[in-house]
């Protein structure tokens, strides 16, 4: 007996429809994320005055750089360069998804969507070090250990064989 996406082996059976959905879910995640600090962003500027779909992350980053009598100007820049770096997740995940399902450059979409990804993490496990941020810095390690957790589960679950 076959079965979709996973030949005759019965333990690879949905592994690969697992994965998509892992994708998927990371996809979604980072456009959220981004969706929301754009939100914030454009409260944060006037643009906008709203507390729904609000983030809340700009003023986390505003009290937390002011401690360091830096300018107003860099706290914009660094908050960009995160929506940007979210944007950029959450299109290369979107990438990885259908890179997997089609089975076109699959592996080389996979690894830059998770190598970016944890990437922005490290760097934010690097900016609360050096920010003396400690209360926040639990929540990334997570993140980035969730994300490490992910890749691997995709290097070492069994390839289920397409039909």
């Amino acid at each position: 007996m076959r079965y979709i996406g996973g030949g005759k082996d019965r333990k690879n059976f949905g592994l690969h429809y697992i994965k998509l959905g892992i994708l998927l879910f990371y996809a979604l995640w980072f456009f959220i994320a981004c969706l929301t600090n754009v939100v914030n962003l454009m409260d944060a500027l006037n643009i906008i005055n709203t507390q729904k779909f609000n983030s809340g992350n700009f003023l986390f980053l505003k009290e937390l750089i002011f401690k360091f009598d830096t300018s107003f100007p860099l706290l914009e820049l660094l908050f960009i360069l995160g929506v940007f770096i979210q944007a950029i997740s959450s299109t290369l995940f979107f990438i990885a998804f259908f890179a997997f399902w089609k089975g076109r450059n699959k592996w080389k979409c996979v690894n830059l969507a998770f190598a970016i990804s944890m990437m922005f993490w490290a760097a934010f496990i690097l900016s609360e070090e050096i920010f003396i941020a400690y209360a926040y810095e639990p929540t990334h390690l997570r993140l980035l250990a969730l994300e490490l957790l992910s890749l691997l589960a995709f290097h070492l679950l069994a390839e289920a064989a397409k039909e």
